[in-house]
């Protein structure tokens, strides 16, 4: 048998059944969220506050600060000062004391000790001012009868050495025998408006007081080489502290075998005339030693010198000279 269809009825009956359907399910979705988002509020919402605490006067017990109240005992205030009394300055403290040691050292230098000294040889005007400034080994009774028992001439200047002669410096130090040296070329007035320049030597041994070297100032400026070389005599010797300046010729004729000899020029400074000339043979010890670069003591320069001189005879009777036997050092040390 043959089946036929529904009827119209049913199918109008499930279609109207599905659009009631679909409405209900969103709704019911809508109020699940709404209802999750309400509970996840409440379950992270912070805790009451609790109830602020009133106390009386509107103030906390507990609080370290408290009124100071009428009962309280309390230090009476200080009294008012008498300003009738009078008023004492505070005490001073006394001064600290000062170690000497620690003081800065206001001694003069050296050079400007030993510069005073030369200064107050040269005021002097009698030897026994002069005495506490001498070092020499003249004796005292020849030092009576020389310059310095007497005023010396008119100073023009007084200048310190410079370096202007080998290893002559305007001071020089001698640790060995533990001294110092300071050389002065000082310039003197001379009648008729003329000068002329010595060199004095200033010495300072240790930390003793500068002294002036007496020998070389006599032997230049005293006049005891320029007497010797005036005074021809047999077999006269004598030595003395001067300034050499060697030449390798002779040009007085006068002087025995002159063609074989070599000039010493001794003087008291670099400038100015020479008090003397003295002749060495050209093969001496003297003339050897001039030809050696390393002897200290050179061709045509001038250097401070002890040297022994001898009066000669032997070469010509007739015709003495002044010859230079050695030179004893390149120094004027006493």
């Amino acid at each position: 048998m043959r089946e036929l269809p529904d009827p119209p009825s049913n199918s109008r009956r499930g279609a109207c059944f599905l659009r009631l359907f679909i409405p209900v399910v969103y709704v019911a979705s809508a109020v699940g969220v709404v209802y999750g988002i309400i509970s996840y509020m409440k379950a992270h919402e912070p805790p009451p506050r609790a109830p602020a605490t009133t106390f009386p006067n509107g103030r906390d017990p507990s609080s370290t600060v408290r009124e100071i109240q009428p009962e309280d005992h309390l230090p009476l205030a200080p009294l008012e000062p008498d300003e009738s009394a009078p008023v004492y300055p505070p005490p001073i403290d006394p001064a600290p004391q000062v170690d000497p040691s620690s003081s800065p050292d206001t001694k003069p230098s050296p050079a400007a000790a030993s510069l005073k000294v030369l200064e107050d040889f040269l005021n002097a005007s009698t030897l026994a001012e002069r005495l506490p400034h001498l070092e020499g080994r003249t004796p005292t009774e020849e030092l009576e009868k020389s310059c310095l028992a007497k005023a010396l001439p008119e100073r023009l200047s007084v200048q310190p050495l410079m370096a202007s002669r080998g290893s002559d410096v305007i001071e020089i130090n001698n640790p060995v025998e533990n001294f110092t040296n300071f050389v002065f070329k000082v310039t003197f007035a001379k009648p008729g408006g003329n000068k002329e320049s010595y060199d004095i030597l200033v010495r300072q041994r240790g930390t003793q007081p500068p002294k002036v070297v007496t020998d070389p100032f006599l032997d230049l400026f005293g006049g005891r080489l320029h007497k010797f070389a005036t005074e021809p005599g047999e077999g006269k010797q004598g030595t003395f502290q001067v300034l050499v300046s060697a030449y390798k010729t002779c040009n007085d004729t006068s002087i025995p075998n002159y063609e074989k000899k070599i000039s010493l020029k001794l003087g008291g400074a670099d400038v100015g005339k020479e008090i003397t000339t003295a002749y060495a043979g050209k093969a001496s010890v003297i003339g050897e030693m001039l030809d050696n670069d390393q002897s200290g003591l050179g061709w045509g320069r001038s250097k401070t010198c002890t040297i022994l001189l001898n009066w000669n005879t032997k070469d010509d009777p007739a015709r003495p000279y002044l010859e230079a036997i050695a030179i004893k050092s390149l120094n004027w040390n006493p």
